[in-house]
């Protein structure tokens, strides 16, 4: 277990149980002092058939004036001794006064409290099982999170590895002997890196759409041209045209394209075709790839069928189809999978 979950485990598992705790000490110590109260109705209805019969339980006995300030048949309560004054038929000056002395009645509350021990001592053993259940309930998703954590840094870390060793080599490479081929190796793994943060920036801000009008044609095959120097081994076809300028956000709108045709190219088959159709208010991006298991969960943060890629193009995808207000439908089987981009 990491540091981070031990600390969190212990401070949900102490506030858990304390208040618990508390709750259960709380409730059991008004229950006392409700059974200390009957106690005590008990010790006076004990006093008054005493007071008859003189049988029962030991009172301290003793005689004093009538013209004493407490009343009769009252129970009082001072110094942690009971008594109450009681009329004598036969001599009205005077009145009897039965008390418990202090000594007993602290026995009868304490043998009282012993009684609570047990149900104490076992609501404490539920409050400890309840705080150690709801402590590693709670640190599941601490777990979840620390472990979609590190997966990410990770998959990161991996992919800024071929294209970071791609440009190092390069750039070593042409101050001894420049030539086109290593200064396009140098651009084009400065462009990956650069597609990677773009695609991780997106997260960190939410800017106003600017929207203008943005030639497909144009804007595709630029696409299909900087894919085609990364996936030399995929053939590329943009099929059908435009004829009218899309009004778009184009950060947003290169977000869709590029990321469709990412994952068109990671997850194709060797020698696999790529294929882009353009009809009206439609953009089709097909490939021949070995297709995507669940299509439910295609567009959710993280989810991946494959050990490569973050697991965040599609979900930046959804995101900005959303903002864009277009719409996106997935057609996928073992030959290939089709995303249907609606925007008009």
């Amino acid at each position: 277990m990491k540091h981070v979950e031990k600390v969190a485990l212990f401070k949900s598992f102490g506030l858990f149980f304390g208040t618990l705790q508390l709750l259960v000490s709380a409730v059991l110590w008004l229950l006392y002092w409700q059974e200390v109260d009957v106690l005590r109705h008990q010790t006076m209805l004990e006093m008054r058939t005493y007071n008859y019969t003189l049988q029962g339980e030991h009172f301290a006995i003793d005689f004093v004036p009538t013209n004493s300030t407490y009343e009769t048949y009252t129970f009082y309560e001072e110094n942690e001794e009971l008594f109450a004054l009681f009329p004598i038929t036969q001599t009205p000056a005077t009145l009897l006064r039965l008390s418990l002395p202090p000594q007993a009645w602290r026995a009868k509350k304490e043998a009282l409290l012993w009684e609570f021990v047990p149900p104490y001592a076992f609501g404490t053993l539920v409050t400890l099982l309840l705080a150690l259940f709801f402590a590693h309930y709670t640190l599941k998703p601490l777990r979840n999170a620390l472990s979609l954590q590190e997966n990410f840094i990770r998959d990161v870390i991996h992919d800024l590895n071929t294209p970071i060793t791609s440009l190092l080599l390069n750039t070593q490479m042409l101050a001894y002997a420049p030539t086109p081929t290593r200064l396009a190796r140098t651009v084009l793994s400065a462009q990956i890196i650069q597609s990677l943060y773009e695609n991780l920036s997106f997260y960190q801000e939410e800017r106003p759409l600017t929207l203008v009008d943005v030639d497909l044609n144009k804007l595709l095959s630029a696409r299909i041209d900087y894919f085609k120097s990364l996936y030399g081994h995929l053939t590329f076809e943009l099929q059908g045209t435009s004829d009218t300028p899309l009004k778009t956000d184009t950060t947003l709108f290169l977000r869709i394209i590029d990321n469709l045709l990412s994952n068109a190219c990671k997850y194709n088959r060797p020698n696999g075709s790529v294929t882009l159709r353009l009809e009206p208010c439609k953009l089709t991006v097909a490939d021949t790839g070995v297709g995507i298991k669940n299509v439910r969960k295609v567009f959710r943060r993280y989810y991946k069928e494959h050990e490569r890629g973050l697991g965040i193009g599609l979900d930046i995808v959804a995101r900005a189809i959303r903002r864009l207000h277009y719409t996106i439908d997935v057609d996928s089987s073992a030959q290939g999978t089709q995303f249907h981009l609606t925007f008009c």
